[in-house]
């Protein structure tokens, strides 16, 4: 058994163990709301201190093992975000960025990496709309269509983009500049 499934076999058992707790403290508080006899209410009444307590060091003990899951965690998922980011999974890359976020809000490195991944997610999809747009067209512009195509293909490789490129190409594609030209 692995050291993530161990720790998450210890979550499950302090989850329950609470949950069982919280049954017990809520049918001793119905019994002390029914009974009658002043001793049988302060034994009831000392019992539920003593679940109240258990529960509370089970919480504190949940709450430890969840900030070392999520510690285990962290590692692990940046090392596939930039292993997806690398593969030009862009979308999927992005959502385990968000998901780091979730775990670890405050770090602002983070929230670096995801606006960056968002950038270059829309320079993906704007290269491969204007690559699919091109093609569509490519009787008007066959004999550079290879050269273009390429081109927007190393771009989106490298992730920089030659602006006069696109502006060319939008202007193009918009209807603003002729085939020949």
């Amino acid at each position: 058994m692995s050291e993530d499934q161990r720790l998450e076999q210890k979550i499950n058992e302090c989850q329950e163990q609470f949950e069982r707790l919280s049954a017990v403290i809520k049918r001793l508080n119905e019994q002390y709301i029914l009974e009658n006899r002043a001793e049988e209410k302060l034994r009831i009444e000392a019992l539920v201190k003593e679940r109240e307590q258990e529960r509370q060091a089970v919480e504190q003990q949940l709450g430890s093992l969840e900030a070392e899951r999520k510690r285990l965690q962290l590692p692990r998922l940046e090392q596939e975000a930039r292993h997806l980011e690398r593969n030009k999974a862009f979308k999927e890359a992005l959502e385990t960025w968000q998901e780091i976020r979730r775990l670890k809000p405050n770090d602002p490195q983070i929230a670096g990496e995801i606006h960056r991944l968002e950038g270059r997610l829309q320079q993906a999809e704007r290269l491969t709309d204007s690559i699919r747009q091109l093609t569509h067209r490519l009787a008007e512009i066959k004999p550079i269509y290879p050269t273009v195509i390429t081109r927007l293909r190393e771009m989106g490789e490298t992730g920089g983009i030659d602006e006069d490129l696109l502006s060319i190409v939008d202007d193009f594609l918009q209807g603003r500049l002729p085939a020949a030209d």
